[in-house]
C-alpha cells in the first residue's frame, strides 16, 4: 500500500444537549490547522476536528460552559495528501471494507479517484492506525448541495467511474456518509 507520510487526529466531540453554540463558540477560538466542521446529516450534532498528528495530542474542548457528552478521537492515516478547500459543503465517506480484501480496494479507489475528481475536490483518503483497521474514510468538497447533486450525477457518466463502483461491491460491508459544514459558516448562523 502506498501511503502518504501525513497522518492526522480525528476528533469527534458532541456536546450536551443544548451546548451546540458553547461548543462552537470555544472552536471558533481554536487553532484548526486542517479543518473543523459541524455535521449537519447523518450523526447529528456533532463537531469534527481534524489535526495533523505533528501537531500536539488534541486538547478537550471542552468548559462548563460547553459539556461534551462523547468523544471520540481516531488516528488516521493519509492514502493521498491532504488538499484542503474553501468550500461550504462537505461529505465524510466511511466504508467498512470485507476483513481480507482492504489492498485490493484501496487500490481500486486510488486508481478511479482521479475521474471522480474531475468533477469536485477529494480533500483526503484516509485508514485508520487505531479501531477497526477495515475502514476507509474519504472527505470530499462542494459549493453546496446542488453542486453535490452534479458532480455525482457527473461522475456516473463516467465509464471508468461505473467500473470502479461495480468491482467494490462485494469488497464493502456498509457505507456511512455525514454532510458538514464548516464551523465559522454554521457558527455565524448561530449567533
Amino acid at each position: 500500500m502506498n501511503r502518504s507520510s501525513a497522518m492526522f487526529y480525528l476528533t469527534i466531540d458532541t456536546p450536551g444537549y443544548g451546548h451546540m453554540q458553547a461548543l462552537l463558540a470555544a472552536k471558533e477560538q481554536e487553532s484548526h490547522p486542517a479543518g473543523c466542521w459541524v455535521s449537519e446529516i447523518g450523526r447529528l450534532n456533532q463537531v469534527l476536528t481534524l489535526r495533523e498528528a505533528s501537531d500536539d495530542i488534541p486538547e478537550t474542548a471542552s468548559s462548563p460552559a460547553a459539556p461534551i457528552r462523547f468523544r471520540e478521537v481516531r488516528l488516521l492515516s493519509a492514502l493521498k495528501p491532504y488538499r484542503p478547500t474553501n468550500d461550504k459543503l462537505f461529505e465524510l465517506r466511511e466504508y467498512a471494507v470485507v476483513p481480507g480484501r482492504m489492498q485490493e480496494f484501496i487500490a481500486l479507489m486510488l486508481e478511479a479517484l482521479p475521474f471522480r475528481e474531475r468533477h469536485s475536490p477529494n480533500v483526503c483518503v484516509w485508514v485508520p492506525l487505531s479501531g477497526d483497521p477495515d475502514r476507509v474514510l474519504h472527505l470530499w468538497g462542494y459549493r453546496d448541495f446542488a453542486h453535490r447533486g452534479e458532480a455525482r450525477a457527473a461522475a456516473m457518466r463516467e465509464p471508468a467511474w461505473q467500473a470502479y463502483l461495480k468491482a467494490i461491491v462485494p469488497l464493502l460491508g456498509e457505507m456511512n456518509s455525514t454532510i458538514l459544514r464548516p464551523v465559522e459558516v454554521t457558527a455565524k448562523e448561530h449567533a
